[in-house]
């Protein structure tokens, strides 16, 4: 029993040691990653930055508006690296905060203009909550849910997505365990 005890325990060992060292190259990969992808950003912020005030002069309004959607689009990309940072900073914690689900709903569906108009896809966003959460992990659940119902849509009929709750949210900030959440009252995506 005691031999069979020290086996177990020297095989959690092993494994606990396995997972720490997983989890440090997870890490630094993480903060490469967004090491790498700044210098490309900061290239495309300063180019799109200059493009603006070029094209400012000529009053080509729609040209404008497009560069400034990319200049948007490259600074929220410069926030999730940013974050992308601190998360691997902190050893994977997640950085809980109000988050206007609205005003994240909005961001991804403008990042998303491109391909959304390409589908001609129809997007309908109701009054949508303030939430606890990591904001970028919410932006990314966002992203990657309206991303895959414009791209997996069906072919034969129009690309309608609505994103709305159905019932009246309400949480206190105060309580110290998550919201309860029936089927009615949570979030939708439908296709």
């Amino acid at each position: 029993m005691v031999i069979e005890r020290n086996r177990a325990l020297g095989e959690l060992t092993r494994t606990r040691d396995e997972l720490q060292r997983s989890n440090k190259a997870l890490h630094q990969f993480a903060g490469t990653v967004a090491h790498d992808l700044r210098s490309p950003l900061a290239g495309i912020v300063g180019e799109t930055a200059l493009l603006a005030e070029e094209v400012e002069d000529l009053r080509q309004e729609s040209i404008t508006f497009g560069i400034r959607l990319v200049q948007r689009c490259a600074d929220r990309m410069r926030h999730v690296i940013d974050d992308l940072l601190a998360y691997a900073s902190v050893g994977g914690q997640p950085r809980l905060a109000d988050v206007n689900l609205s005003r994240i709903v909005a961001d991804v569906v403008e990042d998303l203009t491109a391909t959304i108009s390409h589908a001609h896809a129809d997007i309908r966003t109701g009054t949508l909550p303030t939430v606890v959460a990591d904001p970028t992990h919410l932006r990314l659940l966002v992203q990657n849910l309206l991303s895959n119902a414009v791209k997996f849509r069906h072919p034969d009929r129009p690309c309608q997505v609505s994103i709305d709750t159905t019932t009246p949210f309400r949480y206190s900030s105060g309580a110290s365990a998550a919201p309860p959440c029936s089927p009615s009252s949570k979030p939708s995506t439908r296709r």
